[in-house]
This record gives C-alpha cells, structure tokens and sequence, in this order.
C-alpha cells in the first residue's frame, strides 16, 4: 500500500483516505490544514510546453481549492482508524 501525503495529480486516483484528527468546520481551516498558507495551489496539469495542457491555469487561488475539499469533506463520513 502506498501512503502519500498531499494532493493526488494522476486521474486513476478517483478514491483516497484522509485522515486528520478533526474534520474542518470552514473554508480557512481546511486551507491550513491541507495547503498552508499559501496563497495559491500549483496546478499539476500545466505545462506550457504541451499543446493539450498548455491552455490550463499555472495554478488555482487556494481559497478555491479549499472550498472545492470543504464541500467534498461535507459528505465523508469519521471513521475510527484502531478498528480498522
């Protein structure tokens, strides 16, 4: 079993596991949680050079992504990991 930390880029991973002590209650703690402070979240579709990707923003404002994962958590369910 891989165990990755961070965003998954490639398309085959539709379906992954995230673990955190608490679930977010908002937009900005799921920001910090998962990105930081940064400002924006790199794309990792962009690549200039590609004439299928090239028309793909460099990056996301974070503030976007974190809401996009915010509303996604609104329907996972906690699950207790010792009894797995």
């Amino acid at each position: 079993m891989k165990i990755r930390r961070g965003f998954v880029s490639n398309s085959s991973s539709s379906s992954f596991l995230i673990f955190v002590d608490k679930k977010p209650a908002t937009i900005e703690e799921t920001q910090k949680l998962f990105l930081g402070d940064d400002e924006f979240y790199p794309n990792p579709y962009h690549d200039p050079d590609s004439s299928y990707f090239n028309d793909r923003p460099a990056s996301y404002p974070a503030k976007v992504v974190a809401s996009d994962v915010f509303e996604s958590l609104k329907f996972c369910a906690p699950s207790a990991f010792d009894t797995m």
